[in-house]
């Protein structure tokens, strides 16, 4: 694979986390707290390792604060 294969691959990616993202926001809202709606330590176990989990959390905690309205 090339470059510009490589950079369509991660626009389509980006694409799909903005989907999910405020998809995530939208059930955010739904059910009114977003403590109820993330459990971390479970994501955190889940995770591969090829994010830092300091990242993830706070990649979540940014996604909280924009959820809360």
């Amino acid at each position: 694979m090339n470059k510009a294969s490589f950079r369509f691959q991660l626009q389509q990616v980006d694409l799909a986390l903005l989907a999910l993202f405020q998809e995530r926001a939208r059930l955010c809202s739904k059910v009114g707290s977003v403590a109820e709606a993330v459990a971390m330590e479970d994501l955190l176990r889940r995770a591969d390792g090829s994010v830092p989990a300091e990242v993830i959390r706070d990649v979540f905690e940014k996604l909280n604060q924009g959820s809360v309205s």
